[in-house]
């Protein structure tokens, strides 16, 4: 799901697409970052990501073409994907390790503070690991 996530990610606010828009470059960006640009430039607005220059509608950005790539229910699946694997103490940090003594999923932050000294491991390996105990 990361993959996809990086797909679904906004350049300009770098969060997950919030009804996002087709520009005629074919390049995605959230309705509210193109009325952001848009009461920045104007009505000709350069591309975030290739800065070709473009038109803005008659009805405004909102009138742009929306990314029907990304259903509303793959987004909002994305956003909560993204929420879990983010850090309950330092909530812009990742979790990336997993603290087989206190049984959590943590931040790289945590494991140099409070959990300092604890045995830890790999995320990725610990999941492997309890996958294949399931398995058995």
């Amino acid at each position: 799901m990361a993959s996809t996530q990086i797909n679904m990610t906004c350049a300009v606010c770098r969060e997950i697409y919030t009804s996002p828009r087709f520009l005629p470059c074919y390049h995605s960006f959230c309705l509210a970052c193109l009325e952001q640009l848009a009461n920045r430039h104007g009505n000709t607005i350069p591309c975030p990501t290739c800065r070709a220059h473009f038109v803005v509608p008659l009805g405004g950005v909102c009138a742009l073409q929306v990314n029907f790539y990304f259903t509303e229910e793959a987004l909002e699946q994305a956003r909560s994907d993204e929420s879990n694997s983010m850090c309950s103490v330092h909530s812009k940090e990742n979790v990336i390790f997993y603290c087989t003594q206190c049984d959590q999923a943590i931040c790289i932050r945590c494991k140099l503070t409070r959990h300092d000294g604890h045995a830890t491991e790999d995320l990725s390996e610990a999941a492997t690991r309890c996958k294949q105990t399931i398995e058995q």
